[in-house]
């Protein structure tokens, strides 16, 4: 009798033991598991518009003030014999100029004071200058100028239209 209930105890511990083994695989484990996802942002500030700034100056022994002179942007050569500006802005009484929020790109530049007020662009005693070479009025040419994304400089000596 002792015997069998030691069989009996011993059948009944491995199947007790087949089924704890059998319910615990690693699929279906009952202990939960977490993941833990890190993630650093850095922000980084890239300028989009373009920043221009300069002085404008008169030439050596020309009287006046370069204060309130207007310097210009223009997207193309018609649009500069037209006077039609795309951005502008006055020159400060040390002749510091600064034109804030332009599109990066290329364009044409020029500065005038029109000295005698008769809205007339490089009339006899008007202070001018263009981006470019030659003489005024007869063999002047426009250069274009890129701007890019951020700061950028351009200082300019106007001369006085005889």
């Amino acid at each position: 009798m002792k015997k069998l209930i030691y069989l009996v105890s011993l059948t009944t511990l491995g199947i007790f033991l087949i089924f704890i083994y059998a319910g615990c695989s690693e699929e279906s484990s009952p202990v939960a598991t977490t993941t833990v996802v890190t993630t650093t942002v850095v922000t980084t500030t890239v300028p989009t518009n373009a920043t221009i700034t300069g002085v404008g100056s008169l030439p050596p022994g020309v009287p006046g003030s370069i204060s309130n002179t207007r310097v210009a942007l223009y997207i193309s050569q018609a649009d500069w014999a037209a006077d039609a500006t795309f951005a502008f802005v006055a020159c400060d009484a040390s002749g510091n100029y600064t034109l804030s929020n332009i599109v990066p790109g290329t364009y044409y530049m020029d500065a005038w004071k029109d000295n005698n007020a008769n809205f007339i662009w490089g009339d006899s005693g008007d202070y001018i200058w263009w981006n470019g070479s030659g003489a005024w009025p007869a063999t002047l040419t426009l250069s274009p100028l890129q701007f890019t994304a951020g700061s950028n400089s351009k200082d300019f000596q106007v001369f006085l239209v005889p």
